[in-house]
Order: structure tokens, then C-alpha cells, then sequence
């Protein structure tokens, strides 16, 4: 089995960043050009919450495994989302 080299492996890196870039920028022009030409008025006249929810809640049980992994390792986060709800709710002065 070969191994790949410190260089190879940050070439095969900076490739996968750059079609990742390209597919972010590809996805924000197309939401641009729905946004200006008045197509989602249209959209939404079919597209109501019985079809947007579940979409969503597939796409986030597809990613929720990661998420999860990742916010367990970051209970820094948790902890300011709680004592914001604290002082939002106004128990704390």
C-alpha cells in the first residue's frame, strides 16, 4: 500500500477546497438569480410547508451524526447558548 507524501496530501486538500469553493460560489449565483427575477413568489405558490419540512428534516438527519460528533466536542458552545437563554429570558440582571 503507498502512502501518500506531507505534499501530496495538501494538493489532494487544496483540490477538494476548490471544487467545494466552486460548488458554494455556482449555488450562490443561482440563489441570486431566483432572488432578482421573482421566481420564488412563483415557487412558493407549490412549494408550501408540507414540502419544504420534510426536505429539511432529510437533509438534516443526513448531516445529524457529524453535527452531533462535532458539538459533543464543543460543550464551550453549549454552555454560552445556555447562559444567553438566562439572561435573554431576564432570570439574571
Amino acid at each position: 500500500m503507498l502512502s501518500a507524501t506531507e505534499e501530496e496530501l495538501q494538493e489532494i486538500w487544496q483540490l477538494r477546497m476548490r471544487e467545494i469553493q466552486g460548488a458554494i460560489i455556482v449555488a450562490s449565483i443561482f440563489e441570486i438569480v431566483i432572488g432578482l427575477t421573482g421566481v420564488i413568489g412563483v415557487m412558493l405558490q407549490w412549494l408550501t410547508p408540507l414540502v419544504i419540512v420534510p426536505t429539511v428534516s432529510l437533509v438534516e438527519l443526513s448531516i445529524f451524526e457529524e453535527a452531533a460528533s462535532t458539538a459533543s466536542k464543543n460543550w464551550g458552545i453549549a454552555i454560552m447558548w445556555i447562559v444567553d437563554g438566562i439572561f435573554s429570558v431576564g432570570l439574571l440582571p
